[in-house]
């Protein structure tokens, strides 16, 4: 059961304070009852801050809406599929002035990455920056991972009949 937000009993942020720099924040959000947002507010509130990488970067304060435009350069953003942005210049554009961390540990390690190509993380945790849990994949590659040929053929089977079955409904509706 989710807690309100506004509950954060003082045995709850010493677990948190405990847990924060070494444990990822969905454990601790499930250990808790709370959603991981209820912890990353919490955790910046209180000074909290993730060892991304070894610490490359300084970690920032971000409140409120539109804030992160004014956040300072080492801040850090998480986007809603869960991969950490820092930023790295202060236009004031939003998102153009952040870069994804796994692309500059990938950079920092492999040198740049080639037009096109794709940064993937081995074992699915996008918080999980470390270089060798970062793999660099071609467009093909990419495709070949997420299409539904690599199912079982009963499987794309079922796919493509759903698709068929869905596709005569809509047309009946339309008439």
């Amino acid at each position: 059961m989710k807690k309100n937000w506004q509950e954060w009993p003082p045995e709850e942020i010493e677990i948190l304070k405990a847990r924060y720099p070494t444990d990822t924040t969905k454990d601790i959000a499930n250990a808790l009852g709370r959603s991981p947002k209820s912890i990353y507010t919490m955790a910046q509130k209180l000074g909290l801050s993730k060892p991304v990488n070894h610490s490359l970067f300084k970690v920032g304060n971000t409140y409120g809406k539109n804030q992160h435009k004014k956040a300072p350069i080492g801040n850090f953003r998480y986007a809603k599929d869960g991969t950490v942005w820092v930023k790295m210049s202060l236009t004031g554009t939003g998102w153009d002035d952040y870069v994804a961390v796994h692309h500059l540990v990938w950079e920092l390690h492999h040198g740049p990455i080639p037009p096109q190509h794709h940064i993937s993380f081995k074992d699915g945790n996008k918080e999980n920056t470390a270089p060798e849990n970062l793999e660099l994949l071609s467009p093909v590659d990419k495709m070949n991972r997420n299409t539904h040929l690599r199912l079982p053929k009963e499987l794309r089977q079922a796919i493509r009949l759903k698709g068929a079955i869905t596709q005569a409904i809509n047309r009946r509706e339309k008439q």
